[in-house]
């Protein structure tokens, strides 16, 4: 009893708890396409996205936060005082 109880903990400490990529098959969310899961990305602007080089897109910088405003000032301001008549 104590020796199955040792084989079975040997196998269990092998196996490895994913596939590798060389032997597992991914399909592309976008085109439905089969393919090794090493070659599958998540995509650029739909994060939930899956997909091939194909059909990957880059980031849109149109969907980034706006870049903040920066703060410029004279260090002596003066009034302008040719418009002043």
């Amino acid at each position: 009893m104590v020796l199955v109880t040792h084989c079975y903990l040997i196998l269990v400490a092998i196996m490895p708890k994913f596939l590798s990529s060389v032997t597992s098959i991914a399909i592309c969310d976008r085109c439905n396409q089969k393919m090794r899961s090493d070659v599958i990305k998540p995509d650029g602007n739909s994060p939930g996205l899956r997909v091939c080089p194909a059909c990957w897109d880059s980031k849109d910088p149109y969907r980034l936060a706006p870049r903040t405003t920066e703060d410029i000032s004279l260090r002596f301001a003066r009034p302008d005082k040719s418009n002043m008549s």
